[in-house]
Parts: C-alpha cells; sequence; structure tokens
C-alpha cells in the first residue's frame, strides 16, 4: 500500500487530502471540510468559513 499526502493544513483548516494506491485500488481522499473551527484560540481563516456558508 502507497499512501501519499498531497495537501494538508490550508487556510488554517486543519484538512488532509491524500492518494492511497493499492496493488488493485487507487483512491484519492480529499473531505473539502474544516476539521475544527478553533486552533490556537485562533478562528478559521473567513474564506474558509464563507465557502463552508454556501
Amino acid at each position: 500500500m502507497k499512501i501519499e499526502i498531497l495537501g494538508a493544513g490550508s487556510l488554517g483548516v486543519r484538512s488532509l487530502c491524500c492518494f492511497v494506491q493499492t496493488e488493485n485500488q487507487k483512491i484519492l481522499i480529499d473531505p473539502g471540510l474544516a476539521l475544527g473551527y478553533i486552533r490556537y484560540r485562533l478562528l478559521t481563516h473567513p474564506l474558509q468559513v464563507a465557502v463552508d456558508e454556501k
């Protein structure tokens, strides 16, 4: 099994995009959502909040 991290932590949302590959399958996992709004006592970037509201 091969796991490749493609992106993480954009706009301070603690998100993760990864590609998982086995002998028979290829899976891209990108939930496109924040794992939590508060980080280090700071709110998520306003752009991410606007995207979530859509």
